[in-house]
């Protein structure tokens, strides 16, 4: 009678090693799945952070050359005033010069 259980013994032993492998087998591809979801959220992580800096650069670029219009309006302004300035000194001689020396 133990020679007859002996192949049914083997066969469940078979049978559970197979199951135990299939088991590895399919944690294994479980694992393998996580770790390409994984990788795929942080291809997306890193181009919305490429993106954000390609945003934030191109800002820093137009404030830059926002700065740079504001910088070249106030020098004409201050060209500008300069000019006025010295009408205004020269004018200011000239009436002075009228004043105390007539030309009559």
């Amino acid at each position: 009678e133990a020679g007859l259980h002996a192949p049914k013994a083997l066969e469940s032993r078979v049978k559970n090693r197979t199951a135990a492998n299939a088991s590895v087998v399919d944690f294994g591809v479980r694992r393998a799945s996580v770790t390409v979801s994984v990788a795929q959220e942080e291809a997306r992580d890193r181009v919305i952070l490429k993106e954000k800096a390609d945003t934030e650069a191109q800002l820093l670029e137009e404030a830059a050359q926002e700065s740079l219009r504001a910088k070249e309006l106030s020098n004409a302004a201050a060209e500008e005033n300069l000019a006025k300035q010295k009408q205004i000194d020269e004018s200011s001689h000239e009436a002075n010069t009228d004043f105390f020396f007539p030309s009559d």
